[in-house]
């Protein structure tokens, strides 16, 4: 249960934390000269044109979006399969995180690198807890 609400947390909090994170650009238009942009997180997600570098910033989206769902099924219903998906799924997202912030290394501000180092800790965190080590055996006659 403690486990479901800090993926619950993780999630809800870096929508918050992407959505204070900028990337700020210079971009030349012909005719007009350089200009600087400034662009969110989200901007990227939800841009009509998708080119490769926004595929990442998608993905890290929708699989934020899924570990809120899981770590609430995963709260009422306290099943190793879930607990299981819910590690694949992190660090999936923490994968394609960490190439979102590759494809804007140079010019992201630091809330992106925060969300990068909290996700790697989460990783790490996720793969060495074993929530279901004191949890009661279930006897053959039952099975």
């Amino acid at each position: 249960m403690p486990l479901s609400i800090a993926n619950f947390t993780l999630a809800i909090f870096s929508f918050f934390v992407l959505a204070i994170s900028t990337i700020n650009t210079q971009v030349y238009l012909t005719g007009f000269g350089t200009i600087d942009c400034t662009f969110t997180f989200y901007d990227f997600v939800f841009s009509p044109n998708y080119l490769v570098g926004n595929i990442p910033f998608l993905m890290t989206f929708l699989s934020l979006i899924v570990i809120i769902i899981l770590s609430i099924a995963f709260f009422f219903i306290n099943k190793h399969s879930l607990y299981l998906s819910l590690k694949i799924l992190t660090t999936c997202m923490a994968s394609f995180y960490c190439i979102s912030l590759l494809v804007a290394f140079d010019v992201a501000n630091a809330p992106f690198f925060v969300c990068a180092i909290l996700y790697i800790i989460y990783i790490i965190v996720m793969w060495i807890i074993k929530p279901f080590r004191f949890s009661p055996k279930i006897s053959d006659d039952l099975k």
